[in-house]
């Protein structure tokens, strides 16, 4: 009962203090001190602690405390939202889920060393190599799964959170564990990119869009060394920052700089000041450097120390080879993801964007074609990479609750939605 569930995981905890309690300190090794800037909802009283071990594989190496944000559903038996967010190295304790039913409950997890979980010092090159692996990113889920006791759920992975979302479902059956109603993927990694190019699918569908550019503003972008008045690398950001919404989204935002379509001067200028907002990233060392151990080890290892890709070049979007492989200097993919290799009986459900160009629609492709249990592929015409969050978000929680009651009414839920969707099933 949803009244209960307070005192479960004070019990819990309670039961996971007494059990560190009787381990022997200098079995545990150090503490991993927290960071003392943490970000403000990391205050929140829904924010949940436990104890988790550095390294799985070597517990004297040291534990710290590991957050998540937990609420429970205001109506008795609904589901509660297990999030794993994208990246590697996003974080979602900051962002309560919207496209969720209101009734529902959820449990945000951000990684381990960032957002609510961001240590103090970084670690040093050898424990690196342990702490940021999917592997205990993944464990330290289950345990919070755990902590909160039998209850209703479903997790919620996008783009590398899919990656890490087949890596917990394979773990929470492997285990034992009560499993998920559904695992739900979007943005959807089946495999390592090695040997295809990570940022191909960028290139592709801007080939595609430039055509319908209107003219004034393909031979601004074609023949201007700056194209209103934003350098190459702004250019090269804001394509990138832009296009995972959709390519056809991009190509509408891009029409807004054209004096045919936006013949008011002082309009124009405000789309160019809005799109040169996108060329400004936020800077997260934390992130940046979970980022490099695990997706240079486990996804692709050809990123750039400036996490471009593809660059901007008189019109065109080119390999960024000058760079390449700049950020991940001595690592290389020596664990490469691979889904087939993470079979589990909970019915999955695929959300595949049709034009997605950071997880191209082959990747989920994959995923589906290899997974051997109940798997359901919704394809969304014109979607990006989140193609049920973004895309569909106007039926996104009619989805969510179709999908938690066993999706039998899913394909009239989905024809109420702004886009098109293909639905197979297995």
């Amino acid at each position: 009962m949803r009244s209960h569930r307070p005192a479960l995981l004070l019990l819990s905890l309670l039961a996971a203090t007494a059990c560190d309690s009787n381990t022997p300190d200098t079995d545990r090794g150090p503490e991993l001190a927290l960071s003392g800037s943490l970000p403000e909802p990391c205050s929140s009283p829904e924010l949940q602690r436990i104890d988790r071990p550095a390294s799985s594989q070597d517990r004297s190496r040291g534990h710290f405390s590991y957050g998540f944000r937990y609420k429970a559903p205001t109506v008795e038996g609904a589901p509660v939202l297990v999030f794993l967010p994208g990246g590697p190295g996003g974080s979602s304790t900051d962002s309560p889920p919207a496209f969720i039913p209101a009734e529902w409950g959820y449990l945000l997890t951000d990684p381990r060393g960032v957002g609510c979980n961001t240590l103090a010092e970084f670690p040093d090159d050898a424990l690196a190599a342990e702490f940021y692996r999917t592997s205990e990113i993944a464990a330290d889920t289950v345990a919070a799964i755990q902590t909160l006791g039998p209850q209703r759920y479903v997790l919620f992975g996008v783009s590398y959170g899919t990656l890490l979302g087949t890596t917990v479902a394979a773990s929470l059956q492997e285990q034992g564990v009560s499993p998920p109603q559904a695992v739900v993927l979007e943005g959807v990694l089946g495999r390592a990119f090695p040997p295809d190019f990570a940022g191909a699918e960028f290139i592709r569908q801007w080939e595609r869009i430039r055509p319908g550019l209107p003219a004034d503003v393909l031979t601004e972008l074609d023949t201007q060394p700056s194209p209103y008045g934003l350098s190459p690398e702004e250019w090269s950001r804001i394509l990138i920052s832009l296009m995972p919404v959709s390519p056809t989204v991009t190509a509408q935002a891009l029409r807004g700089l054209s004096s045919s379509v936006t013949p008011d001067p002082a309009t124009r200028e405000a789309t160019v000041q809005g799109l040169k907002k996108l060329a400004s990233p936020e800077e997260d060392p934390a992130a940046d450097l979970l980022y490099r151990w695990v997706a240079c080890r486990e996804i692709t290892n050809t990123t750039p120390e400036n996490q471009l890709d593809v660059v901007f070049s008189m019109g065109r979007l080119v390999r960024n080879s000058a760079e390449e492989g700049t950020l991940c200097r001595e690592l290389s993919v020596t664990t490469p993801f691979d889904s087939a290799a993470w079979q589990f009986a909970a019915p999955v459900y695929y959300f595949i964007g049709e034009d997605d160009v950071s997880t191209p629609a082959w990747q989920g492709n994959y995923a589906y074609s290899n997974h051997q249990g109940k798997a359901t592929r919704i394809i969304t015409a014109t979607g990006g990479h989140n193609s049920l969050r973004l895309n569909q978000m106007s039926c996104a929680p009619q989805v969510m609750a179709s999908i938690a009651a066993g999706a039998a009414d899913l394909i009239p839920v989905l024809a109420t939605c702004p886009l098109q969707a293909q639905v197979d099933s297995k």
